[in-house]
């Protein structure tokens, strides 16, 4: 439940539009037509203000946050569209800093349904009377609430791939590719190349097109697509340094509000997207880009709370996630008691999540994600059936026994990691 439906109760419009995100990746049809004539009916709200698009497998909204937060010090009024959410579907839109409230998604959809868009269930159609996707809905409702909030610029997050992607009706002045890895292979096929193909459709002609750190070989691909099609390719170098203290190019003494070192890459990646921005006319000087990366704050995102034991939250979801996690508990963590609380959807690997943590925690938590599409207790019983390392293992249909069960087996001087899905930190992130 939204902190919408908390605060209203009964209220129909926005609890009835909230309704079908349960079935937001259960019923994919992707494409532009459907987006584009409801927006059309609108007024393209979309074509009132500039925008950034960041596409990738991982890093896409770490970047998003940083670009947003650097805005925000600069003195801009920017807009902010990401997914998924945590715990509240408002996470989502976010003006000028602050989270939309319901009040102004209600008043919103209500003007839509006035405009025959939307219907009191919270179904949205075409004009010919086709319906839109859930998440094709929400990008629809972000674009009206930037364009009534009068926001100077709109950072917007691909919700997958990029191609065929509800955001990917904007017209970008500068785009970005954080990464590429295997992520929704059933829709963006299984090769790099086929991925990296999908994601390089946020690049426009005239315009730069920054890429994150990546394989050799896929940038390359990447690269050359983009000058094919006109757009600018660049390529940040690595920063020097942690996020406590690191310099990139003509930067120095910065440091990041986000914790863990695959953040230096997003944030060189961040900082060439502000550069961008800055030669277009924007304004943001040295200040104001150091002030907003040491001020960046992403909920879920290696996110760790000091007890006895420590708490860490990191929403990583597919396997390269995973391995950069690994790392980081590799390096930060090592030599204290480690519980792994994980849950994951079906669709990912979860034996070889296991795999990877195997290296890492002693403990592991298994269970369920709060999504109909969770790896359920009875597939990962199936894939304990295979040997791991671990010292101890039990699975739960419920996250928060899980939880329950690490906190009592977890030494005082250890640590419990909760991991595999933002759908399982939001859940815990939440009740905790």
């Amino acid at each position: 439940m939204g902190a919408g439906e908390a605060r209203f109760g009964t209220m129909t419009l926005l609890s009835e539009f909230l309704k079908h995100g349960e079935r937001e990746y259960t019923h994919k049809r992707l494409g532009l037509d459907r987006i584009r004539e409801v927006l059309a009916a609108l007024g393209n709200p979309h074509q009132a203000y500039p925008s950034v698009l960041i596409a990738g497998t991982n890093g896409k909204g770490s970047v998003a946050r940083m670009v947003e937060a650097v805005l925000l010090q600069a003195g801009h009024r920017a807009g902010l569209y990401t997914s998924p959410h945590l715990a509240s579907f408002e996470e989502r839109i976010r003006i000028a800093g602050q989270e939309i409230a319901a009040e102004d998604c209600e008043r919103i959809l209500a003007d839509f349904v006035k405009a025959k868009i939307l219907s009191p269930e919270g179904g949205m159609l075409t004009p010919a009377g086709e319906a839109l996707t859930w998440f094709e809905k929400t990008t629809v409702l972000a674009f009206e609430a930037f364009r009534r909030a009068e926001v100077s610029l709109a950072v917007l997050e691909v919700g997958l791939g990029a191609r065929l992607d509800a955001t990917n009706v904007s017209d970008p002045i500068v785009s970005a590719v954080t990464s590429i890895g295997k992520d929704h292979t059933e829709v963006l096929g299984d090769s790099p190349f086929d991925i990296a193909r999908e994601k390089s459709a946020v690049m426009r002609p005239g315009r730069p097109l920054v890429l994150g750190p990546m394989e050799a070989p896929v940038r390359t691909f990447l690269m050359k697509a983009a000058r094919m099609a006109g757009a600018h390719p660049v390529i940040p170098p690595w920063p020097e340094g942690d996020t406590e203290s690191f310099s990139y190019g003509p930067f120095s003494n910065l440091s990041l509000g986000l914790k863990g070192r695959h953040q230096l890459g997003n944030a060189a990646t961040a900082i060439e997207i502000l550069v961008a921005l800055k030669e277009a006319g924007w304004e943001i000087d040295n200040r104001t880009l150091r002030e907003g990366l040491s001020r960046v704050r992403f909920p879920g995102r290696f996110e760790l709370f000091e007890g006895r034991p420590a708490l860490l939250f990191d929403g990583a979801h597919n396997e390269p996630g995973w391995e950069s996690l690994a790392r980081e508990l590799s390096a930060q963590f090592s030599g204290r008691p480690l519980t792994l609380v994980l849950g994951t959807l079906r669709g990912r690997s979860g034996r070889r999540a296991l795999e990877i943590f195997q290296k890492v925690a002693g403990r592991l938590a298994l269970t369920e994600v709060p999504s109909p599409r969770s790896l359920s207790v009875e597939e990962w019983r199936k894939i304990l059936a295979s040997p791991l390392s671990y010292e101890e293992t039990e699975v739960f249909s419920d996250p928060a026994a899980a939880w329950q069960w690490a906190r009592e087996k977890t030494p005082r001087e250890g640590l419990i990691v909760v991991a595999g899905s933002l759908y399982l930190v939001g859940a815990l992130r939440k009740l905790i």
